[in-house]
């Protein structure tokens, strides 16, 4: 009865083990996404010419499809890491959170020379609860199939 007993323990051990590495890559992938997301949007808005036009039509479009680029890879790679759609909307809300604290930081240090504190105040308050709001909206669309369809 130990031997069984002891197995239980091992293999319950490894599948905890196992489950924190499939969070840790989860949350990394996110992070990595929101990052990968704020280079994407950069860039994409200069191809596009920039303008008016771009930063208020396009430039969300752009940003939505942009900040979930680590989940897409998850689909893709690791499929059976993402447990759930509310969890792939939790992690698509983190990479909308990571873009909005990077797009935040870049606007009161390089784009405002000497911000008012209401505007840091705002940059990183509200932004970042749209950011993560709007992210967490796609990420409820997530799925493997979104993947399929796109192959």
């Amino acid at each position: 009865m130990d031997s069984t007993s002891d197995e239980q323990a091992t293999l319950a051990a490894t599948v905890s083990q196992a489950r924190a590495w499939h969070h840790l890559l989860a949350i990394s992938l996110a992070v990595i996404g929101g990052v990968l997301g704020i280079g994407g949007a950069f860039i994409e808005e200069l191809r596009a010419g920039g303008g008016i036009v771009i930063a208020f039509l396009a430039a969300p479009v752009i940003e939505e499809a942009l900040k979930p680029t680590g989940i897409y890879i998850a689909l893709i790679r690791w499929p059976h890491i993402l447990r759930g759609q509310l969890y792939t909307a939790a992690l698509t809300a983190l990479a909308g959170l990571t873009f909005g604290v990077i797009e935040s930081i870049v606007y009161v240090t390089v784009y405002v020379s000497d911000p008012p504190e209401w505007f840091v105040t705002y940059r990183f308050t509200v932004t970042l609860g749209v950011h993560a709001a709007a992210s967490f909206l796609v990420g409820l669309g997530l799925n493997r199939g979104v993947i399929d369809w796109a192959r």
